[in-house]
């Protein structure tokens, strides 16, 4: 079942321009990993809002995740000139800001507890070293 969630996801992706199958497994598994974040943290809403928390920090994961991978793509296949470069720097430094300003308004504002919410951001590379771990020891992803 999770492979055949993950086969569906990722023909999405090559669809919306993922070419790397690479990138389009990572974005798969990144994407499943949050939908499990929120099936957990809504069924648990009524308990804490820890679930909440960490299953936001993975969506916010997910979204940056989402950008730097276009961008990646996107100037894979553009020859930069300075103008090109700086307008491409200035949209990272905004990608950048917006995540400080999503995170500000969660952590301060809505008073969503910390260490949920990083853990949540920190899911990405956890389950990457995982992964990576893993091939060592001969499993594939």
């Amino acid at each position: 079942m999770v492979r055949k969630c993950r086969d569906t996801i990722e023909k999405h992706l090559r669809n919306k321009g993922f070419t790397s199958p690479d990138s389009r497994r990572i974005m798969a598994i990144q994407g499943m990993v949050t939908l499990a974040a929120w099936v957990a943290g809504i069924a648990a809403l009524p308990l804490t809002d820890w679930g909440l928390a960490f299953a936001l920090g993975t969506l916010l994961a997910t979204i940056n995740l989402w950008h730097i991978a276009r961008f990646a793509h996107w100037s894979v296949t553009r020859r930069f000139t300075g103008k090109l470069a700086a307008l491409a720097f200035f949209a990272f430094l905004f990608r950048f800001a917006g995540t400080g300003l999503v995170l500000y308004l969660l952590l301060i504002r809505a008073s969503m507890p910390v260490i949920p919410l990083v853990a949540g951001l920190s899911s990405l590379v956890f389950w990457l070293s995982v992964a990576r771990f893993s091939r060592y020891a001969g499993h594939s992803w």
